[in-house]
């Protein structure tokens, strides 16, 4: 099922709010999905790194950053790219360095901005922490400046707020520009408060000063401001949004993840990944979008909370957002160790995992192997595990291919027959199977007892008797015969997993998160009906709250 109807959506987003509520829990009608910013007040500007449509570019130079609060007051540079700063998409960050004199500047306003105003900058110094720096300001004269100077941060309107320390974080630096009762908060902190000048905001320069004077080197990532002073409420909900969105630890009730739900983003209170999945996220080098990210949350702390997690030594989620520093062959159990390598360039597709040629193409475990690194994995109580979004027929395998040893492999679909072999001599089982998509579970829970489940069905029952556990680390979409890969499969993979010997209750829990979060992708293959969705995200939504209360539940419809 790619696509839920807009009915059923409604009714998911019902049924995972419910339990929230009944927890006693805040739920906040936050942000506009395209415009993450109405509060209380209007947004006068908003300038942001992630959104890679709003920039214009020569390259990577930056001719134009488009304002997103339909104000139109984009900030630009006529010259030529010398000046100009550079653009990254991955990151989301505009580099300004102060040596070309870069910088972005919109053209005067019509009228004045007069205080109070609430300006947010998040931003990064790149280089002297002493230097004395301007990041954001008005466009005629020094008005409202955000600037670094004598090693700390600081604030300017004909006054000066003072901050601490400067360094090389990326930081979200709040201002409250309203004459002697300004504010000066970074990441959530107040710093200073006081009396800051009466200036009022003519327009924008971005890199630094008004007038185009003292320029910085720095990556400014996010630029929204306000002609208001903001609700204590709304300034936390913004930083909290910028928080979650830039990753930058911050003091906020805010911080989390978000979903968008016909044209709104909610936020939860509380907001926070459970520790396994937060492990995953902070190994990302581009992280998912928030509703993404919320999603594998979901399935992870379900695993976590029904106990599937903690009997599998390595689970890969090959179906990652992205590849382009190598997310999609993470260890999902221990990021970092034990992380696959995809040989000869099998092709991706985010959010559906790995498609093999069949002639070269394998992905390996990172060396991981059962008779050495096996925790969970035993003699008589293992499991391979594998989320398979094609169906093809071949004389073909995933794991391991070892001629008279102990072999683990599984072939979905040979015409009409599946076939596994599970800790024993390359002693194949087979059974009629005449769809080779699903998630396939080869799993020994005793000596002398395999089975395969597809799509929770088991389909293949043998009474092969166990002769020990292999000495090769398993491939996907190959097997290894002897550290050589061979028999290529032309599938598409969306994980792969090893572990403990599973029942069919074992099954079924592993199963259901995992096909939850690809429906809730929009890339799922499993037959479900949209009464077995909606129940079982209810039963979800309720277990969570009830056995991990820190944990949201999310959907991205």
């Amino acid at each position: 099922m790619k696509r839920l109807t807009t009915f059923i959506r409604q009714l998911i987003f019902l049924l995972l709010l419910i339990p929230t509520l009944l927890a006693g829990q805040k739920v906040l009608i936050a942000y506009d999905a395209n415009t993450p910013l109405n509060v209380t007040e209007s947004c006068e500007f908003w300038f942001d790194g992630y959104d890679a449509n709003s920039f214009t570019l020569d390259g990577t130079s930056v001719d134009q950053w488009d304002d997103k609060s339909g104000n139109d007051r984009h900030v630009l540079n006529g010259n030529d790219n010398a000046t100009r700063p550079t653009y990254n998409s991955a990151t989301g960050r505009v580099t300004f360095i102060n040596a070309n004199s870069t910088f972005l500047q919109s053209a005067a306003f019509g009228s004045a901005l007069s205080q109070p105003n609430t300006i947010f900058v998040v931003y990064k110094i790149t280089g002297g922490l002493a230097d004395n720096e301007g990041v954001f300001d008005a466009v005629t004269s020094i008005a409202q400046l955000f600037y670094f100077h004598a090693t700390v941060f600081k604030i300017h309107a004909g006054a000066q707020l003072v901050g601490p320390a400067t360094n090389t974080n990326d930081n979200i630096h709040v201002g409250e520009f309203n004459g002697l009762t300004s504010n000066y908060w970074i990441n959530g902190d107040l710093v200073d408060a006081g009396a800051i000048g009466a200036s009022a905001l003519d327009g924008i320069t971005l890199g630094a000063r008004g007038g185009l004077t003292t320029y910085a080197d720095c990556e400014i990532m996010e630029v929204i401001g306000y002609n208001a002073v903001l609700t204590d409420a709304d300034r936390d909900k913004i930083t909290g949004y910028l928080s979650n969105k830039w990753n930058i630890t911050a003091t906020t009730d805010y911080k989390g993840s978000v979903l968008t739900f016909e044209g709104k983003v909610l936020t939860y209170t509380p907001s926070v990944f459970g520790a396994e999945y937060q492990a995953v996220y902070d190994a990302y080098t581009t992280k998912p979008d928030a509703a993404t990210a919320a999603i594998w949350n979901t399935c992870v702390e379900t695993w976590v909370a029904n106990g599937e997690w903690a009997t599998k030594d390595i689970i890969y989620v090959y179906a990652a957002h992205t590849n382009g520093a190598g997310e999609a062959l993470i260890n999902w159990k221990t990021p970092g160790t034990f992380d696959a390598t995809a040989f000869n360039a099998p092709t991706f597709t985010a959010d559906e995992g790995f498609l093999g040629n069949g002639t070269t193409q394998y992905i390996n475990t990172g060396g991981w192997i059962p008779s050495v690194n096996g925790v969970n994995y035993l003699q008589d109580d293992a499991s391979q595990i594998i989320y398979i979004r094609t169906d093809i027929s071949g004389n073909t395998l995933h794991g391991i291919h070892h001629s008279g040893n102990p072999s683990v492999s599984i072939i979905p679909r040979l015409v009409g027959d599946a076939y596994i072999s599970i800790n024993d001599n390359a002693d194949l089982s087979s059974d009629v199977n005449a769809n080779g998509s699903g998630m396939f579970i080869n799993t020994r829970t005793a000596s002398n007892v395999k089975k395969l489940y597809r799509n929770k069905v088991a389909i293949i029952n043998a009474v092969t008797a166990s002769t020990s556990v292999p000495i090769l680390s398993p491939y996907c979409l190959a097997g290894n015969n002897n550290n050589v890969a061979d028999l290529f499969r032309v599938d598409q993979v969306s994980m792969y997993a090893w572990g403990a010997g599973m029942t069919q209750t074992h099954v079924n829990n592993f199963t259901d998160p995992f096909e939850t979060a690809m429906d809730a992708l929009g890339t799922g293959i499993i037959a479900m009906t949209e009464l077995d969705i909606l129940m079982k995200l209810q039963y979800m939504a309720f277990q969570l709250r009830i056995q991990n209360e820190k944990v949201p539940v999310y959907i991205n419809p």
